[in-house]
């Protein structure tokens, strides 16, 4: 008897400027076998209560992209785009996945802060989620500016 184990995976924080989009990662590994049957979501946890990011909830309605079935399956990725970041955004999120086998197994990650920023300074730190040793892992970390700047010697 093989027991199914899922382990997901979330990079801790990303930095986003307001009206800008942000990707939040979210994968998966799965030991004992492979399913093509399951879901994810998405939460916003609060100090009171926890909030499904999705298209259709009230606060995030409009501004959700998720990975398609496709690339949740064969990519073992739950990721979401959140567009039009507003500054209320800010906060931990977590993903949740859910697979059928023989029973339903879930897991979910260690959670994604969002910041958001009023400037014109948008970071995002990301790259591969890795299982294994950090020194295999690449990481990337992309600036972007927006505005004018000066050299003065």
């Amino acid at each position: 008897f093989l027991s199914q184990m899922i382990h997901v995976q979330q990079i801790p924080v990303i930095w986003a400027t307001e009206g800008s989009s942000v990707t939040l990662p979210c994968y998966y590994n799965i030991s004992g076998g492979n399913s093509s049957i399951g879901s994810f979501k998405w939460y916003r946890h609060k100090a009171v209560s926890s909030a499904e990011v999705s298209d259709n909830s009230t606060h995030f309605h409009g501004r959700v992209s998720e990975a398609d079935l496709n690339k949740f399956i064969s990519e073992r990725s739950a990721t979401i785009t959140l567009h039009k970041v507003e500054k209320t955004d800010l906060g931990m999120y977590f993903c949740e996945v859910r697979l059928l086998f023989s029973q339903e197994i879930s897991g979910h990650g260690n959670g994604t802060f969002l910041n958001v920023t009023e400037g014109s300074l948008s970071i995002y730190a990301g790259g591969h989620v890795c299982s294994t040793d950090i020194r295999d892992c690449p990481i990337t970390l992309c600036l972007f500016f927006t505005g004018s700047s000066s050299i003065q010697d």
